[in-house]
């Protein structure tokens, strides 16, 4: 079985010296600053089965690096005929050690199904092109095409805060930057094990002006899409501040919902949907993303138009995606429309990351695995 392989390490170039330095920073402070005692739950829906004839399925890249990979019993059961993988990778992968990693990673699962083919889902053209340079095949479609824009929406509310920030309580997120906005924001999980943590310790402090919006009872309240949406419309800006990560969902469902977006640079793929006309990139600093959440409350944008353009770029990344399953449909001669397929496939993200939302996936992919067991497959 594949060994758990890390794809966060050093970027190459001179141009890569922040992102080293963030992702060193991150790596450090990760440990210190994770809830000690809790181990993560072993995530069920980290796959989703999309075709089990021919066999077709949509990951990431914690799909074969947890403990125990649900995957890997469907793989082994159809493991002498071809097996379509479209990978996602979640998080960013530059050059030197992240793409070697990766390479790595995919090469071990190679290594156990020799008719496994897999296509990597890249978020941004450049990074298709890094990884088809790399050797490994690659399509441009961004992950954050997956968010239901049905679920969020422009609406008429109140705006009692000048900006909103979805993040996790953990230090690559840079919550200490919104500080020096009056009214923010932050749909957070912050519950009692988090806030304990020194980075938690220290943001409550920093940001003690700010509306937690997901603190309930407990402390630890997850807040549905619907509750979401509301708090959104409720703000004049989104934020989105981590110095790396991936495409970040909390970016797209602040378009989807008619907010421009104030960011700073970031490797990754959040930027994919960031028209000039909805965005605006500052320097990481408190005193600079208060000026831009300013600037774009003051340019008064349509918020029809910003959800307008992101729902056109949604699409491009959603036909292509369709239109590569489609061919391998075709390659099987399956006889199959997969667009006319797509309102039945698609679940909100094609892959819950919380664990919550897992029961969708599950049973959508218990019911394409009942269909192989039918015809002579075992899947353990």
């Amino acid at each position: 079985m594949p060994q758990p392989v890390h794809t966060l390490g050093r970027l190459a170039g001179k141009a890569g010296r922040r992102t080293r330095h963030a992702v060193g920073t991150f790596r450090r402070l990760r440990a210190r600053d994770k809830p000690r005692g809790l181990r993560p739950p072993r995530r069920l829906g980290s796959y989703h089965l999309l075709s089990a004839d021919p066999v077709v399925l949509y990951a990431m890249n914690w799909t074969f690096t947890q403990v125990d990979p649900p995957i890997m019993p469907v793989l082994d059961a159809v493991a002498d005929r071809p097996v379509h993988v479209f990978f996602s990778p979640g998080w960013h992968v530059g050059a030197g050690t992240p793409m070697a990693s990766l390479q790595r990673l995919l090469a071990d699962v190679g290594s156990r199904y020799p008719r496994l083919r897999v296509v990597v889902a890249a978020p941004t053209r450049l990074s298709c092109s890094a990884f088809e340079a790399a050797g490994l095949e690659a399509i441009h479609v961004n992950q954050n095409a997956f968010v239901d824009e049905s679920r969020f929406g422009v609406e008429r509310e109140e705006r009692i805060y000048d900006a909103v920030y979805t993040a996790r309580l953990a230090a690559f997120k840079r919550l200490e930057l919104v500080r020096r906005i009056p009214r923010p924001a932050l749909i957070c999980n912050s519950g009692p094990e988090l806030l304990a943590t020194p980075y938690g310790r220290r943001t409550r402090r920093l940001l003690g002006h700010a509306t937690w919006v997901c603190d309930g009872p407990d402390g630890n309240r997850r807040l549905g899409p619907g509750e979401i949406s509301r708090v959104l419309n409720q703000a004049g800006a989104g934020l989105a501040l981590s110095a790396v990560e991936g495409p970040m969902y909390a970016s797209i469902e602040y378009l989807l919902s008619g907010l421009p977006v104030v960011t700073t640079p970031a490797p990754g793929g959040r930027h994919e949907f960031f028209d000039p006309a909805v965005a605006i990139t500052v320097d990481p600093h408190p005193e600079s993303v208060a000026r831009g959440v300013r600037e774009v409350i003051a340019a008064r944008m349509d918020p029809h138009m910003i959800r307008r353009l992101t729902l056109e770029r949604v699409m491009e990344h959603r036909a292509r995606f369709i239109s590569s399953v489609q061919e391998v449909f075709d390659e099987a001669e399956a006889g199959r429309d997969f667009a006319a397929e797509w309102p039945a496939v698609f679940i909100p993200k094609l892959f819950p990351p919380s664990v919550s939302g897992t029961e969708a996936i599950d049973q959508y992919n218990q019911e394409l695995i009942q269909r192989l067991t039918q015809r002579g497959f075992t899947v353990a």
